[in-house]
């Protein structure tokens, strides 16, 4: 067989096997996080790709991120398939086989070790870590990204390699794509001064002043690359305004605690990676040794990948690649409530999988049972890794499967009970859904989201006293929330007191004027108290939020009808 003939096979079974194990996923759903506020209850994507959705996907921040090429996936995997969740996970599954092509290639190409190159791509696209970035709808901009990134770390290697202009123009313009797909490409620069040190071997690593200078050199002359990733931060800081933790809630030490922490965390999850979960709460206090261990640890590996960086650059460049690349997601800018995540290693972890596929050195390849060895070795390792992710896409299968995976991982977590909570009422398991709120409320006493959705799921139940105590009870717990108002309104409301509703509903719009719930409920109110000129400006505003509400649509109609018919007499 050709070497060419050979390449093609070793990439056609890397992706093979690839979708082979996600096909479960054929049969999952959506889940009840992210997923409805991502596609399922969006009302601009559910629409699909029109030309208004287009317009809506590079001026909105929804979610805290700007990332209008992620959306438009979404709206086109509903002009696809619709909302049947199979095709939007073979959408995922498909990116995520091309990026591991994409990365066998680069590494082919620019080391001429095909076989290694084949196993660090395998170790990347097989390991149960990135179950979470390909099988959450949600995290689409993972594996879009991903892709994306790859492919211009592959224009640029090319570039590198034979010049031309195209070629880097080609490198810019696939990192600007990426970064409309998921922010997280920002340190994409800096990767291709790595890329540069190995496997391009065009920083020489023998003289660390020269090479500093050289680094140096590299990265200005990569200006159009920096500046788009500064853009792309100061965007990204703007839209996730809301969501950061500030200094007080989580201080600096604390973050910095916890970032070694999670480093470490993802250094043994690479190597054992057991008990994944999809959401890992941030500690209540860190433990002084736990942490000094873990950056006593990082120091030592960092110490051991700059010593030995002359000989074996291709360790200290993938260490480099891991660490850096880990920054914008470390947690130093605290965004969420999570400690660490699964899918923050989706990008990370490439630097880990070349440091495993180039750790045995070229002379022991050489030695033919040391080579038969390290083949039986990479195949064992890989097909335990196979048989992992295949165990971890299952927990995929549907919210209650995810959140019941994630309270056995993580039993004292109050997010984990509160999702699972989402996730039964969601199918209509109301007394599991307030067992599990009530769980939440005792992992987390005061918690103001467990206290609003019990009361939501009191009021389904039709206990309307204990749901009104509830949900007054998270007003006051956190009294610039818009939802647990809006909610009582429509409690109230159904019990006939309008006035009341209309208050209430009142006070949530104005927290929350951007809700087409919230702005058709209280036109709804409105209505009933016979201010049909304002109740009609609220149905006008929920139908401009939400043009599919069919609710807002036949209140207006009724309005307009009734207008009618009183000029007519």
């Amino acid at each position: 067989m050709s070497a060419s003939a050979r390449d093609r096979v070793l990439g056609a079974g890397l992706a093979a096997v690839t979708c082979a194990l996600y096909a479960g996923l054929a049969s999952a759903g959506f889940v009840h996080f992210d997923d409805p506020a991502a596609v399922t209850a969006n009302p601009v994507v559910v629409q699909g790709l029109t030309p208004g959705g287009v317009a809506w996907a590079f001026t909105t921040t929804h979610t805290g991120n700007w990332m209008p090429l992620t959306w438009l996936s979404h709206m086109l995997d509903v002009s696809l398939w619709g909302l049947a969740p199979a095709g939007h996970h073979a959408t995922s599954v498909a990116l995520h086989a091309a990026s591991s092509l994409l990365l066998f290639d680069l590494l082919r190409r620019a080391t001429g070790a095909p076989w290694r190159a084949a196993f660090a791509a395998a170790l990347f696209a097989w390991h149960p870590l990135r179950v979470e970035s390909v099988a959450w709808i949600a995290e689409r901009k993972d594996v879009l990204s991903m892709l994306l990134g790859l492919a211009s770390l592959h224009a640029w290697s090319a570039f590198v390699r034979r010049g031309g202009r195209a070629r880097w123009a080609a490198s810019l313009a696939w990192f600007a794509l990426g970064l409309l797909a998921k922010p997280m490409l920002v340190t994409l620069p800096f990767l291709l001064v790595l890329l540069e040190i190995w496997p391009l071997r065009r920083i020489p690593l023998a003289s660390p002043r020269a090479a500093a200078a050289a680094c140096a050199r590299s990265l200005a002359a990569k200006t159009p690359f920096l500046a788009l990733s500064l853009a792309s931060c100061a965007i990204t800081l703007a839209a996730q305004a809301g969501a950061r933790s500030s200094l007080d809630a989580v201080p600096l030490a604390v973050r910095l605690g916890n970032a070694a922490l999670a480093t470490v965390t993802y250094l043994r999850q690479m190597v054992w990676p057991a008990d994944l979960a999809v959401l890992y709460p941030f500690p209540e206090t860190l433990s002084l040794p736990a942490v000094a261990g873990a950056a006593l640890l990082l120091a030592a590996l960092s110490w051991l990948a700059i010593a030995r960086a002359a000989r074996r650059p291709e360790l200290f460049a993938g260490w480099a690649w891991f660490l850096g690349s880990l920054v914008p997601v470390i947690g130093l800018v605290q965004v969420g409530e999570q400690a660490h995540a699964d899918r923050y290693t989706y990008l990370p972890s490439i630097g880990l999988a070349w440091i495993a596929a180039w750790l045995p050195p070229a002379w022991w390849a050489q030695r033919r049972a040391a080579a038969a060895a390290t083949a039986t070795a990479a195949a064992t390792i890989l097909a335990l890794l196979a048989f992992a992710t295949v165990r971890q896409t299952a927990v995929w299968r549907d919210g209650v499967a995810l959140f019941s995976h994630a309270v056995a991982v993580t039993p004292r977590s109050a997010p984990a009970q509160l999702h699972l909570g989402h996730a039964l009422a969601a199918e209509g398991r109301l007394d599991e859904a307030a067992r599990a709120y009530e769980a939440a409320l005792r992992a987390r006493p005061g918690g103001p989201e467990a206290t609003h959705r019990l009361g939501v799921v009191r009021a389904q139940q039709g206990r309307v006293a204990e749901a009104k105590a509830l949900l007054e009870e998270a007003i006051r717990l956190d009294p610039a929330w818009a939802d647990p108002l809006h909610d009582l309104g429509v409690l109230e409301a159904q019990r006939g007191d309008f006035a009341a509703a209309g208050r209430r509903l009142a006070a949530a719009r104005e927290r929350r004027p951007d809700s087409a719930p919230i702005r058709l409920h209280y036109g709804l109110a409105l209505q009933r108290l016979g201010r049909s000129d304002a109740a009609r400006e609220e149905l006008r505003a929920a139908l401009a939020l939400d043009p599919l509400s069919e609710d807002a649509r036949r209140a207006l109609a009724e309005l307009e009808h009734a207008r009618s018919a009183a000029g007519d007499r």
